[in-house]
C-alpha cells in the first residue's frame, strides 16, 4: 500500500509539472535585487506596462513591446508580452490572452501611491514620500522631465526633492500641446532624456519600488532616495530638481524658436556631463 501511495504522489508531481510543484518563495526577506529594466529590442517601445500583486510580497509586470512608425510615433501591430516577477525573475514570454488572464487574476497593489493623489507613502522612520509632476504647471510648460519624489520629515517639511533622469538609446518622437510653445505652432519634439514620472509601491524592510510609468524600469530605493541599481545603471541619475530647473529655464528664456527641444537638448547635455563622472567613480 506504502509503495502505491509513494507511486501515486509521484504521477501527480510530473502531471503539475515544475512550474506548479515548487511552491513561489515569500517575501521579506528580500533578495539583494535593486531593480529591473524591461527589455525590448532596438527600435521598439514598451507599452502596456502593469503591475500587480502576486501574492506573497512579489509584484509581477507584464508588458508589451511594440514596432514604431519612425514618421510620426505611433505604434504599429501587435505586442509582443512578457512577464516577470520583481524578486522572483522568471522572465518569460506569453500571449496577449495570458496577459490579460493575469490582469484578471491578480489585483493592482491597494498601497501604491501615486502623483496628484492626496496620500503619501510613510516610511518607517516617520518620513514621508510623494510622487509629484509638475506637467502642464511649471513655468514655459514642462513637458518630460516633470515628474519627482519628495521627501519629507515627521513635521512635514520637505528635505529633499529628487528627479531621476534616464538617458534614452534613441531619440524618440514627442507629442505635446501647441499652447506650451508660444512662439511656434510646434507640436512635437525629440527626446533624447526623460524625467521618470513614479508610482510607488512600499516594502516591509523600509525601502520601496517605484515604477516608471512609460519608462521601462523599476526601481527600488532606500529611505533616502538613493538606490544601488541607479548608481550602478550607466544611463539613469539621481538630481536635484532645483538642477534641472536650472538648465531647462536657461535653455527657454531668452531665446526664441523651438523652446521645448531646445530645452531637452540642454538637458541631454547635462546628463552627458553626469554620465562621464559616473565612469570615473
Amino acid at each position: 500500500m506504502r509503495r502505491r501511495a509513494l507511486l501515486v504522489g509521484l504521477l501527480f508531481a510530473l502531471a503539475v509539472g515544475p512550474a506548479e510543484a515548487q511552491q513561489p518563495a515569500v517575501y521579506p526577506p528580500y533578495p539583494d535585487v535593486w531593480g529591473r529594466e524591461l527589455a525590448a529590442p532596438a527600435g521598439r517601445l514598451i507599452n502596456g506596462f502593469s503591475v500587480r500583486d502576486f501574492g506573497n510580497g512579489d509584484l509581477l509586470l507584464t508588458w508589451a513591446h511594440h514596432a514604431v512608425d519612425p514618421a510620426t510615433g505611433n505604434l504599429q501591430g501587435e505586442g509582443v508580452w512578457t512577464r516577470l516577477e520583481f524578486f522572483a525573475g522568471n522572465a518569460r514570454g506569453l500571449s496577449r490572452e495570458a496577459a490579460a488572464g493575469l490582469a484578471r487574476r491578480y489585483p493592482p497593489p491597494k498601497d501604491r501611491v501615486m502623483a496628484r493623489r492626496t496620500n503619501a507613502l510613510v516610511l518607517p522612520n516617520g518620513h514621508k514620500v510623494i510622487p509629484s509632476s509638475r506637467e502642464a504647471k511649471g513655468v514655459g510648460c514642462w513637458v518630460n522631465y516633470a515628474g519627482e519624489l519628495r521627501l519629507f520629515d515627521g513635521d512635514d517639511r520637505m528635505i529633499a526633492q529628487k528627479v531621476v533622469l534616464r538617458l534614452l538609446a534613441v531619440p524618440e518622437r514627442r507629442e505635446y500641446w501647441t499652447q506650451c510653445e508660444y512662439e511656434q505652432s510646434g507640436d512635437h519634439y525629440f527626446a533624447k532624456v526623460d524625467a521618470l514620472n513614479m508610482v510607488l509601491y512600499p516594502l516591509a524592510d523600509g525601502t520601496f519600488l517605484a515604477e516608471g510609468t512609460q519608462s521601462p524600469v523599476m526601481i527600488r530605493f532606500r529611505a533616502d532616495l538613493t538606490s544601488p541599481f541607479i548608481d550602478a545603471h550607466p544611463n539613469l541619475f539621481v538630481v536635484d530638481a532645483a538642477e534641472v530647473d536650472r538648465v531647462v529655464r536657461a535653455a527657454y528664456y531668452g531665446r526664441g524658436g523651438h523652446r521645448i527641444q531646445y530645452g531637452n537638448d540642454a538637458l541631454y547635455d547635462y546628463v552627458m556631463e553626469l554620465k562621464k563622472k559616473k565612469k570615473l567613480r
